[in-house]
Parts: C-alpha cells; structure tokens; sequence
C-alpha cells in the first residue's frame, strides 16, 4: 500500500496517462480519483467510462462523437467522452475489451493530443488526461495481439508489482463503494478482494 501510495504523489500531477491494474473490487476508481483529487485538475471535470458496458458498434461514437449524418440515426452531431473530460481527466475502465481500431485512435490521441469524431473530415484538439484501467493482463493480450503495446506499454515504474490478491490476510480490503454505481463495475458480491490495484505511467504521458 506505502509504495502503491507514494507512486501516486508521483504521478498526480505530471499529466502521464496511467494504468491501474487489479481484480474487480480492488477500488481503481477510488486511486483514480485520488489520483485526481491531487492534480491541477481536481476541479475540472471527471468522466468514468466502463468500456465494456458499450455496445461494440457504439464505443468509437460515445469516446470520440460523431457527426451529424455519419451513420443512421445520426440526426445530429454529438460530442463523446473526451470532450465532455476536456481540460479535465477520463478514466477508461475495462480498458482491455477495447477493439484494435478504436485503440488506433486513442493511441493518436495520447500522443499528439487530437480526435476526430465519426463521419468528420476535421482534427479537434483536446486538452484532456487519460487514466485507463483493467482486471486483464494487458502484456498477454499483446502478445496474442489483442492489445496495442503503445496503449500498454509503461514508461515509468511499477507500482505495488505484479503480485496476486491476497486472500483473507492482512492485505486484504473491502471493495470500496466509490467503485460501484457510477458505471465502472466493482465486486456486486461485496466480498473481500486483493490488495490495492498496481499503478504504471503508460507510454504517450
């Protein structure tokens, strides 16, 4: 827990995209909060999207928006989530169910900081931190070719490690209610869970 929380003084505040790592219920969503909580963006706004809760077809138009026309039923233009985070933070849950081309286009964005919403033929820059999260091994599904190493990949030090949860030791934690009801899925058992979730600064921060 001291190193998972001294990692996060270090982070806070640099603006590097994060991912935090751990079983459902281990309280990504509360560490990303704190990881907020101690930014120059604490004000500004917080969006959390459960990745996995967003039908397959829909997830490019919900992060990205869409214009008017772009598909059926698309009878006007819509922002998507990074806008609606713009000069705050998004924290993208569930990060590993996430298609190949919609990574593509998130990896431009942690990169060189531009979108382009579906059906627009015009760049938009947003100003907008990203934390990403997931009860996955990210490096298998690299390795399978699942998931861009670009959007995995750490470029600053591990966290607690890659440990297993504990099971009914002293380590062990009650999953927090700040990880349930707002769209990003904790342990509905309210059962004991692991330790706290590991935290690494990802390529493109």
């Amino acid at each position: 827990m001291l190193a998972v929380l001294s990692l996060l003084a270090q982070v806070s505040d640099t603006g590097c995209t994060v991912l935090l790592t751990g079983e459902s219920g281990t309280g990504k969503e509360l560490v990303a909060r704190s990881i907020v909580a101690g930014s120059s963006r604490a004000k500004k706004p917080f969006v959390a999207v459960n990745c996995a809760a967003i039908p397959t077809n829909l997830v490019e138009s919900e992060l990205f928006g869409h214009a008017r026309g772009a598909f059926t039923g698309a009878n006007s233009a819509r922002i998507g989530r990074f806008a609606e985070a713009s000069g705050g933070t998004i924290l993208l849950d569930e990060i590993g169910e996430m298609e190949l081309g919609v990574q593509a286009k998130l990896l431009r964005l942690i990169q060189d900081g531009v979108l382009r919403p579906v059906g627009d033929e015009i760049d938009q820059r947003i100003d907008v931190r990203i934390l990403t999260a997931t009860n996955r091994k990210l490096e298998n599904d690299g390795a399978a070719g699942r998931f861009r190493g670009g959007v995995r990949q750490p470029a600053g030090p591990r966290g607690a490690g890659d440990r297993p949860p504990g099971r009914g030791g002293p380590g062990d934690a009650e999953a927090p209610r700040g990880d349930r009801g707002r769209g990003v899925p904790g342990d509905r058992r309210g059962a004991r869970t692991g330790g706290p979730p590991d935290v690494s600064r990802a390529a493109g921060g």
